[in-house]
């Protein structure tokens, strides 16, 4: 059981590749990580590779990342960044899928 209200404002990790007794895991280089979180709070979240990408999904409530506000049902994805800053407008449940992306090259 993944008890989001006793991790309140911060992320608790689901799935990853690592073998840990709090998380599923999986053979592959993704994770999944949900957090939730009250109006006013702000994280920073660290990619933990240089070429993983990010999908993230509002749950519920409002989040700003960047220049972009997400609202309830609202994705956004991004490829390879080191890290982001989330800022949460309203009580929110957001969702980070963090996945391995191939670099591309320019042909």
């Amino acid at each position: 059981m993944f008890d989001l209200d006793a991790h309140r404002n911060s992320l608790v990790t689901l799935l990853s590749p690592y073998s840990d007794a709090s998380t599923l895991s999986i053979r592959q280089q993704a994770a999944l990580v949900i957090g939730k979180f009250d109006a006013g709070k702000q994280i920073v979240y660290d990619v933990s590779g240089r070429t993983t990408g990010l999908f993230l999904y509002v749950i519920s409530g409002i989040v700003t990342v960047g220049d972009y506000q997400l609202h309830h049902n609202d994705g956004i994805g991004m490829r390879s960044p080191e890290r982001i800053a989330v800022t949460f407008a309203e009580e929110s449940v957001l969702l980070i899928v963090e996945l391995e992306m191939p670099i591309q090259e320019n042909t």
